[in-house]
């Protein structure tokens, strides 16, 4: 698909709004589960979306023939949201760049096969210099971080990768340089709706449980649930909950339809 382009939704098995879907689900069971799986579409659309059809086939056809994983490397430890001052290094060296820096927050890091890495080639060109490479996540001179231990999201790995002097074949660049940016924001662009998905799954299941807690618990003989008070908060959750849900599907629904612009009112 050309940079900057919707793809159309009827040369995809799944449309946004059936990720949405999924996505809701899996949020509602475990939302770590639903970030290791769905993070993983991070990974493969820069290259259905920037890579040719070669790549495509070499790199997403094992992806999808068994369970292997692929990890979006863009975040860095010095910048996170402003992606485009990241600093990770890739150098021209023939038929090959020599990739060098850091990513930090790096879903499935640890079980990878490969990672799509966002690099700059020269930082002074900002975006300019922004470009993909598919690396091999059994490279020399990758480090992989420890397991990061969080709050939440347990089920879902996350550690910082270090790139030293990694040597990465010119036949695994994605897009040219300078289309880096646009493929990374075309990727966020596609997914943040089923992201958001899991998180109004997750939610929905809170409402659920502080419900039935709410006809369990008894207070001055009767189900807390009674209480005018704990039904304002029970009915403001539930206020929220659908009005996340109905964005997600929404969004999903504009994006589908190659509204895009719409989608991330």
């Amino acid at each position: 698909a050309e940079v900057g382009v919707a793809p159309d939704p009827a040369e995809h098995l799944a449309s946004v709004v059936d990720d949405v879907i999924i996505n809701e689900e899996l949020g509602a069971g475990c939302l770590g589960i639903c970030t290791s799986i769905s993070v993983n579409n991070l990974g493969l659309w820069p290259i259905l979306l920037g890579g040719t059809d070669v790549q495509i086939e070499r790199f997403v056809g094992p992806l999808l023939k068994e369970p292997k994983l692929i990890s979006f490397c863009l975040t860095e430890p010095g910048a996170g949201t402003d992606a485009a001052s990241l600093s990770t290094h890739a150098n021209d060296a023939g038929d090959h760049y020599i990739l060098n820096g850091s990513k930090m927050w790096i879903t499935n890091a640890g079980h990878a096969d490969l990672f799509t890495v966002f690099c700059t080639v020269d930082k002074a060109l900002k975006t300019k210099g922004i470009m993909v490479l598919i690396v091999d996540a059994k490279s020399q001179g990758i480090t992989l971080g420890k397991h990061e231990n969080k709050l939440g999201q347990r089920a879902s790995d996350t550690r910082g990768i270090t790139f030293d002097n990694v040597k990465v074949p010119k036949a695994n660049q994605i897009g040219k340089v300078g289309e880096g940016f646009k493929i990374a924001l075309r990727t966020l662009d596609r997914t943040r709706a089923t992201i958001a998905a899991g998180a109004a799954g997750a939610a929905r299941s809170a409402l659920q449980y502080s419900v039935k807690y709410a006809k369990e618990r008894k207070q001055f003989g009767q189900p807390i649930a009674a209480f005018q008070g704990i039904q304002f908060m029970l009915a403001d959750m539930a206020t929220k909950v659908e009005s996340s849900r109905l964005l997600c599907y929404q969004a999903a629904w504009y994006f589908d339809q190659g509204r895009e612009e719409e989608a991330s009112y």
